[in-house]
């Protein structure tokens, strides 16, 4: 509250606390001092002997209007009160000076500022796994901080600057899925496989990545009939051994923020797999998967 409201606010109580004052006052000399009336007053005796009539309790008019102003009076005295205390100890914040920057000259004679940084907290190194070139490229398939035609990487509506967007096209990259692998173990001639590979060499600790089909395009997801179901794996390729598994989802499927071990990873391989692409079940857009913000933190005996 600023101080023009708060003396707005003491005036005006102030006044409320004046008046059921006065209210109280003018009340109880009414009660006491009742007007007489010369009809009534004709009819009284004369005789100077006689007591004057006990005052009148039946008029509860004026006892509710003394009960109000008393209610006024108390309810105003405590607000000023709190208003009074509020204005004795209330303090301007205190004026924080700047301190001005010092500009230091460096050996070759420019000025500049002087980072103070805190040495009890270790730096992050990190690399991003969308700006490691793979060991083969899969043009077509694979796409890097975008779809290549502009269009952003999103997940629920969300747009990311930085990930590795994975889709079918029909390239000669892409294969049949085997048949342990396929949806229930189940052949289907419409599943498709395309695998890339990024050579680590045991030098980093973790990935974090978020991960989702991409459904930012009305024409590129849907329900399982129109759209298919895919499948996303990171594999350890050394050690043959399946770090992330999405197992088959359809357009709905987003994780974030998962942590993946990565320091016992030469070659990380991420297969990505699709149902639902043949011409024959009319499937032309399928899934597209995007993994999007992928962090690897680097050992700390990384160079």
């Amino acid at each position: 509250m600023s101080l023009i409201n708060i003396n707005i606010a003491f005036i005006l109580v102030a006044g409320v606390l004046i008046a059921s004052l006065a209210g109280c006052i003018v009340t109880i000399i009414r009660y006491r001092y009742p007007r007489s009336n010369p009809y009534t007053t004709s009819l009284v005796s004369t005789d100077i002997s006689v007591k004057k009539a006990p005052l009148l309790k039946s008029d509860w008019i004026s006892w509710l209007q003394l009960v109000l102003f008393f209610l006024s009076f108390v309810v105003s005295l405590v607000v000023l009160c709190s208003l009074c205390f509020f204005l004795v100890y209330k303090q301007d914040p205190p004026s924080v000076e700047e301190t001005p920057v010092v500009a230091t000259s460096t050996p070759n004679g420019s000025p500049t500022d002087t980072p103070i940084l805190d040495s009890s907290e270790p730096v992050i190194q990190f690399n991003r796994l969308d700006e490691i070139v793979p060991i083969e490229e899969r043009d077509g398939n694979v796409s890097y901080k975008g779809w290549g035609d502009g269009a952003d990487l999103s997940i629920d509506g969300r747009s990311y600057s930085h990930g590795i967007g994975l889709r079918f096209t029909g390239t000669s990259y892409e294969t049949d899925v085997a048949t342990e692998d396929s949806p229930g173990k189940i052949y289907r001639n419409d599943c498709k496989e395309v695998s890339v590979e990024y050579a680590l060499r045991y030098k980093y600790q973790t990935l974090l990545f978020s991960m989702g089909a991409d459904n930012g395009d009305v024409a590129s997801f849907g329900n399982e009939k129109t759209n298919g179901i895919a499948q996303v794996i990171f594999v350890d390729k050394t050690n043959n051994e399946i770090l992330f598994d999405t197992g088959w989802k359809d357009y709905l499927y987003a994780v974030y923020e998962c942590p993946l071990d990565m320091s016992n990873v030469d070659v990380l391989k991420i297969v990505y797999r699709t149902c639902g692409v043949s011409n024959e079940n009319k499937l032309k857009n399928p899934l597209r998967f995007a993994i999007v913000d992928p962090i690897l933190i680097l050992k700390d005996d990384a160079e």
